[in-house]
């Protein structure tokens, strides 16, 4: 009976060592499934991100300040493709200098055509990318945004 016993301890310490060794595949093929589902997410990620790529522009309109007559700013950023007036007449002067190789125009104000200064930068779609900071804290960002094209 001691030898049946010894036979059937070892064959039980087979079976548990089977077992386990089963167990230990069974864990390891677990993990290896989840960290290449992990891998395969994270490369999915990857290439469905649209890429970004950053182009400079010229900024030399931040440059510009309230102070900064016509004179200025063709000194500053060079002689512009055109320039509007809003209008003939009126209380405000408003002048639009066209600067289309930098996608910007530039908006000078006024009591008169001869007293006009720099209020801000419009780029292609009209919308303000620049504004003068004023005395009293606010910007000429408000009066840019009511501007209609001219």
């Amino acid at each position: 009976m001691g030898r049946f016993t010894g036979i059937l301890g070892m064959a039980v310490i087979v079976a548990l060592a089977w077992a386990f060794s089963t167990d230990r595949r069974a864990i390891k093929l677990i993990c290896g499934a989840v960290v290449v589902s992990i891998l395969a997410a994270v490369f999915a990620i990857y290439l469905s991100r649209p890429r970004v790529v950053f182009t400079t522009r010229d900024q030399t309109y931040l440059g510009l300040t309230g102070r900064d007559d016509r004179t200025e700013v063709v000194l500053k950023l060079g002689e512009p493709a055109s320039d509007h007036w809003q209008s003939d007449s009126g209380e405000l002067q408003y002048e639009a200098l066209a600067y289309p190789d930098k996608h910007l125009t530039v908006i000078l104000m006024g009591s008169d055509r001869k007293s006009v200064h720099y209020i801000g930068a419009m780029d292609s779609s009209w919308t303000p990318v620049h504004f003068v900071p004023l005395r009293s804290g606010g910007s000429t960002d408000s009066l840019l945004r009511g501007l209609h094209r001219f």
